[in-house]
């Protein structure tokens, strides 16, 4: 009887054990939770796909293969979607590929949807302001006081502000409440600021600069150096916020890089085409 009991023990631990090591949501493993990103094998515009790799890219799959215009994939919080746009319009799909949906309509152009940290709207780049949508796509609304030239989209905070970044009427990184109220600009250097980026604990920012990449506290100050590259874009947290992956351009390439925050190197994430970039890492371990 104790034997068959230990055995029934041992079975269930292993159960478990191959359950938790499949429940990854975005699949790519091999010591990483995913990188969503966008690929183009052929070099020409419209031709983009959504893929996921993981962080040394030896895992590799594709995620939505339709070709088209595709920008700026972010994970939804819990990991199970991932947001983008065409341009035009914003959508999600799940991890596995499945269940691609249109949230958007009308025209004019939509980019850089950014999720809230509940998982339930997201906020992005509409025709020159921001915006916000559920993600069952209902209750569109344009936020007050956002209006302005935007370079990248949002980057939604744990308390609830948005972070952004516009040239116009002024140049530099702002902060703005979900419902368009307390907007404030943080910073106004000297390089251009795009695609600011909050971390996972909602302490730290991840700016893009034509100067190359920074990191900076909430309010903007106490900036340190990562990159000093203009051709480094696109920052992306790590779930432990060690680390940032990022898209670097060549002459004839764009490859995604990882820096590590520690010591400032940086890591290549194998390529298997010309055009790789737009990272957004998923923040599920």
């Amino acid at each position: 009887m104790r034997f068959f009991m230990r055995r029934s023990v041992i079975i269930l631990a292993a159960t478990v054990v191959v359950a938790l090591a499949c429940r990854n949501p975005g699949e790519p493993s091999a010591r990483s939770t995913p990188i969503v990103y966008v690929r183009n094998q052929t070099n020409r515009m419209g031709e983009d796909e959504l893929y996921l790799t993981n962080e040394d890219g030896s895992v590799k799959r594709p995620l939505v293969t339709q070709l088209g215009y595709k920008l700026r994939p972010t994970w939804s919080p819990d990991g199970r979607r991932v947001a983008f746009s065409d341009e035009s319009h914003i959508f999600i799909v799940n991890a596995d590929g499945s269940g691609l949906k249109q949230l958007t309509s009308g025209t004019g152009q939509r980019s850089g949807p950014a999720w809230s940290r509940d998982g339930s709207r997201l906020a992005f780049v509409n025709a020159g302001g921001l915006a916000v949508i559920d993600t069952d796509g209902a209750n569109f609304r344009l936020l007050p006081n956002t209006e302005g030239t935007y370079t990248g989209g949002p980057s939604w905070s744990p308390d609830g502000y948005l972070v952004f970044a516009r040239v116009f009427p002024k140049n530099g990184i702002w902060r703005v409440r979900a419902d368009g109220t307390d907007l404030k600009q943080l910073t106004s250097g000297v390089c251009n600021e795009l695609n600011p980026r909050w971390s996972p604990d909602g302490l730290r920012l991840a700016i893009q600069t034509s100067c190359g990449l920074v990191i900076a506290d909430a309010s903007g100050l106490n900036r340190r150096q990562l990159t000093t590259s203009s051709v480094d874009a696109s920052p992306s947290w790590a779930p432990d916020g060690r680390r940032i992956v990022f898209h670097r351009s060549g002459t004839t390439f764009l490859e995604l890089r990882i820096v590590n925050l520690e010591d400032g190197s940086t890591t290549q994430v194998a390529r298997t085409g010309p055009i790789e970039w737009q990272p957004d890492w998923n923040q599920v371990p």
